[in-house]
């Protein structure tokens, strides 16, 4: 199991001992385990998160013919040379990404996990160690290796973050990479200085006997107001493409911008729940620009002070004080903090259920996380609803009763949530591969598993949710709408 590191209050002096001792003997990780001897070769090229291969994944996910593209194609290089494949090798990559880890863990064993380096950060800004390790010897199945984290701060001071953790477990082949358990979150503050800060890692191999070191680095900064992009579609683009090349300074850029509109027409109460969600998503992962943000309340426009009173509202924060609203203002952060928002986790709500489906997708392009594909796939279990609907349209029938009114709206909405993920399946190949993993490891409805199997058709080692005998005469017929991706 991979474990998390927080050293939020970490000072330079201060020795992770606790954290050492608690690095010792982790499982191994699922990475390894389930990767087929088969592929173990393509896999570990795959998967390698090396600067190269981090552009190529840019390249697959990224809209295309966009500056966002662009943009999200500079990955950063790495600061030095990979030794070459058959070299026991160690790897540290700094990134904003989720610490969970779900698009590494949570994706088929030949899918190539997408790493989007950080060489700048801003005090106060969290971000995370990923170690890593490739090529480690494997000897009746088994691989056994240690290692040991350091942080040089610009005053050349030396810092153990992780010592001499060991780390063993199962893996086929010796060409396979697998995810060290410690991942350590940071978040330094004031009582750090400004400049470059170094971090290390050293890994031995005990079955080879092989040793490996791994630096990369980071710039400690103060934060500055970035320029805001233009062009509605570039917005949409950018928000789209966010998770595969986060900052908060590309956030700050779409969010403030005159053309990320929050209106979308025919949504209920006029809102596009699709940005609200990617907006409580991202900012939760970059709460330290709320302070950066409200020291600069006074001087920004309208319309920029009314979305952030909305994203204050989003993410539960303290509000703006009255002393500094003008009457209209005042009104509208009252209306804004008393409105129910949907809550995509929560009870499917037959009328509000696209909005909740929206926030899911919003929450998806801002950090490229399993849950709310997880979440989405949950409303195809709906199978029977829809059947109910396409009964009552073939009949040019409405419904009578309340029940059938939820039965009828649940039916629509199974539909709609069937249509974004084939949608966004085709698009984004994270979406493709979170919806194949939980095919593979029967993580999905029983009753769903027929629906969404034949759009993934392509990727082999399906298989039926444990328990589903002969599935398919067990689900209702359901008449589906023709998706031609291309015309969409």
């Amino acid at each position: 199991m991979k474990k998390i590191i927080s050293i939020a209050s970490l000072l330079l002096a201060a020795a992770l001992s606790a954290q050492t001792q608690a690095a010792a003997n982790p499982a191994a990780p699922k990475k390894a385990e389930q990767a087929p001897a088969a592929s173990a070769t393509t896999k570990n090229n795959a998967q390698a998160p090396s600067a190269n291969q981090a552009a190529q994944k840019n390249a697959a996910q990224a809209p295309a013919n966009t500056e966002a593209q662009k943009k999200a194609e500079q990955a950063p290089a790495a600061p030095q040379t990979q030794p070459k494949r058959d070299a026991f090798a160690a790897m540290l990559y700094v990134s904003i990404q989720d610490p969970s880890m779900e698009w590494w863990f949570n994706v088929p064993a030949n899918a190539a996990p997408h790493i989007s380096e950080l060489k700048k950060i801003f005090f106060n800004q969290e971000f995370s160690l990923f170690p890593f390790a490739n090529n480690a010897k494997v000897k009746d199945g088994k691989f056994e290796m240690s290692y040991t984290i350091t942080m040089k701060s610009p005053d050349g001071k030396s810092t153990d973050l992780v010592r001499d953790a060991k780390f063993d477990g199962t893996k086929v082949s010796d060409d396979i990479i697998v995810a060290c358990p410690d991942v350590i979150d940071f978040k330094l503050d004031r009582r750090f200085s400004e400049g470059l800060y170094k971090f290390k890692m050293s890994a031995k191999d005990k079955i080879s006997g092989e040793t490996s070191e791994y630096e990369n680095h980071i710039r400690l900064t103060e934060w500055s107001v970035p320029a805001t992009f233009a062009d509605k579609k570039l917005v949409a683009e950018y928000v789209r493409a966010y998770s595969l090349q986060p900052s908060p300074e590309i956030l700050y850029s779409i969010v403030f911008s005159n053309d990320f509109d929050l209106e979308q027409k025919g949504a209920p109460n006029s809102l596009n729940y699709t940005y609200l969600g990617f907006i409580k998503a991202a900012f939760k992962k970059n709460m330290f620009l709320i302070s950066q943000i409200r020291d600069g309340f006074k001087s920004m426009s309208d319309i920029n002070r009314a979305k952030f009173i909305l994203i204050l509202a989003l993410l539960d924060a303290e509000a703006v004080d009255d002393s500094q609203l003008t009457e209209v203002e005042k009104q509208y952060q009252k209306k804004i903090r008393t409105f129910k928002m949907p809550n995509p986790y929560g009870k499917w709500d037959p009328f509000l259920g696209a909005a909740q489906i929206d926030m899911l997708w919003g929450e998806f392009f801002a950090n490229g996380t399993y849950r709310p594909i997880r979440r989405i796939l949950n409303i195809l279990s709906h199978a029977k609803d829809a059947a109910f609907a396409d009964g009552l349209a073939e009949k040019r029938q409405a419904p009578k009763t309340r029940e059938e009114w939820d039965k009828y709206m649940f039916g629509r909405l199974y539909k709609a949530a069937l249509k974004t993920v084939a949608i966004n399946a085709s698009r984004y190949p994270l979406v493709e591969q979170y919806c194949a993993w939980a095919l593979q490891h029967g993580d999905i409805p029983k009753v769903s598993y027929e629906v969404l199997s034949p759009l993934l058709e392509h990727i082999r080692e399906m298989k039926s949710p444990e328990g589903a005998e002969g599935g398919k005469d067990e689900l209702p017929k359901v008449k589906m709408p023709e998706i031609d991706i291309n015309k969409i």
